[in-house]
């Protein structure tokens, strides 16, 4: 992780000189390296945002949040079995309509 950020840096230092030397010598150096930062910066996005994701999933909280979201769902699921199981009377939804 931190390596290729390293690795970004060097590249951005080796870059400006080429590019300030108005591309006499190289001409369309500038405009690949200008694609060569941009790419390396998009991967640097794009590995920044996988690192966030990865957080967000192994954090304690949310893994809380998911197993108690995930009992309310199974609750309500199969609360009308449950209820014929256990001789009540089954609550019938008031908002969904059968056609």
């Amino acid at each position: 992780w931190k390596s290729s950020k390293s690795h970004v840096t060097k590249e951005d230092d080796q870059s400006t000189p080429i590019s300030s030397d108005g591309g006499d010598s190289f001409p369309g150096s500038t405009t690949s390296i200008m694609i060569l930062e941009s790419a390396v910066r998009a991967r640097m996005h794009k590995e920044e945002e996988e690192h966030r994701s990865e957080a967000v999933l192994a954090s304690e909280s949310f893994q809380q949040d998911l197993f108690f979201m995930e009992r309310i769902l199974m609750e309500n699921i199969f609360q009308p079995k449950l209820a014929a199981y256990r001789q009540f009377p089954v609550l019938l939804d008031p908002d969904v309509t059968s056609d």
